[in-house]
C-alpha cells in the first residue's frame, strides 16, 4: 500500500450519513486487491508483560504438579448465590451481566424448544474465579484421584465504581484450587511462599482478611501482599472453601483456593505505579 495513501475519513462519513450502501460498495475501490505493498520478513515483535507473566505463572503451576483447565466466563446468577448465600445480593451488585436481543426462533424444533427454557435466563460474567471452579470440582472428585491439583489462568469482571491505578473492570487472576484429605491452611501459605519466591518476591506478607467472603471458612481467609515503591500491594487470596457452600454442590472433601492478581504482581515486576498504563500503555500514556 502506497505510503501516502490516506483515507478522507470526514467525507466518508457525511456519505455514508446519507447512504450507507452505496458509500460501503463505493469505498472498496480505496483498497488495493491486485499485486504486492507489503512483504513479511521474519522479526520478532514486541511482546505484552501481562502475558509474559502469565506464561510464567502457567510455568510456575505445571512446575509444581497442577494440571491446566479451562473455565467457563459465563455463569448462572443461581451459582453466586449457592457459593456466597446471603451475601450474594452484595457481589451481584458489582457483576455485569449479560442480555440477548430478541429474535424469531427459526426452524427450531420443539425438543430444541424444551432444552433452551432448561438454560438459566439470568447469566453474568464471573466476577471471580471461584464462581466457575465449584461446578467443575463437583463432577471431578468424582472421576480423579486425591489430591486434585488444577489451575487456570483467565479474565474476571468487575463493575468497579471506578477505573483507576488499582481497579479494572476485567482483570486477570493465576487461580489454583487443592482438592485433598488432610489438607492444612498453612500448606497453603507454604505454596503461596514458594510460588512468590519463584517470582522473585522473598518478602512477603500473608494476613487474616478483615472482611471475609462468605465462601471461604471463617478464619481462613487471608491476604498475601508485597512490598512496592514503600507500600504493601495486595496480590494474592488463599482460603478454604467454606463446607456450605461444598456441601451445595455436594462435594466432599477440602478444597483449598490460591487466586493471584496477575495485573497487581506485573505492576511490581515491571515498576509501574499505574495498572491501566501497564496493561493499556497505548490508551494511557
Amino acid at each position: 500500500m502506497e505510503k501516502n495513501m490516506q483515507f478522507h475519513a470526514k467525507t466518508i462519513r457525511e456519505k455514508a450519513k446519507k447512504d450507507f450502501e452505496k458509500t460501503w460498495l463505493e469505498t472498496a475501490k480505496l483498497l488495493k486487491v491486485g499485486g504486492r505493498g507489503m512483504y513479511w520478513p521474519k522479526s520478532s515483535g514486541q511482546k505484552h508483560s501481562l502475558h509474559e507473566l502469565n506464561n510464567k505463572f502457567r510455568e510456575i503451576f505445571l512446575s509444581y504438579g497442577f494440571n491446566e483447565v479451562e473455565l467457563p466466563s459465563i455463569v448462572a446468577e443461581q451459582e453466586v448465590y449457592k457459593q456466597y448465600g446471603p451475601e450474594a445480593p452484595l457481589i451481584l451488585d458489582r457483576v455485569f451481566y449479560l442480555a440477548g436481543l430478541p429474535r424469531k426462533e427459526l426452524d427450531i424444533s420443539k425438543e430444541k424448544k424444551e432444552q433452551i427454557k432448561k438454560i438459566p435466563a439470568v447469566l453474568t460474567l464471573r466476577s471471580h474465579m471461584s464462581a466457575s471452579w465449584f461446578s467443575l470440582l463437583a463432577k471431578m472428585q468424582r472421576t480423579h484421584k486425591l489430591p486434585l491439583k488444577l489451575f487456570s489462568i483467565g479474565k474476571r469482571y468487575r463493575r468497579e465504581q471506578k477505573q483507576d491505578a488499582y481497579h479494572l473492570y476485567e482483570s486477570t487472576s493465576a487461580s489454583i484450587v487443592v482438592m485433598a484429605q488432610g489438607i492444612t491452611l498453612e500448606d497453603g501459605k507454604d505454596l503461596t511462599r514458594k510460588i512468590l519466591q519463584d517470582l522473585r518476591f522473598e518478602k512477603n506478607k500473608i494476613i487474616p482478611k478483615k472482611t471475609t467472603s462468605k465462601y471461604y471458612a471463617p478464619g481462613t481467609d487471608l491476604e498475601v501482599y508485597i512490598a512496592f515503591k514503600g507500600k504493601e500491594i495486595e496480590v494474592a487470596n488463599l482460603g478454604f472453601y467454606s463446607p456450605v457452600p461444598l456441601a451445595k454442590y455436594k462435594i466432599w472433601y477440602p478444597v483449598l483456593n490460591l487466586g493471584f492478581g496477575v495485573e497487581r504482581v506485573a505492576m511490581v515486576l515491571n515498576g509501574v505505579n499505574d495498572i491501566r498504563k501497564l496493561v493499556y500503555p497505548e490508551i494511557y500514556e
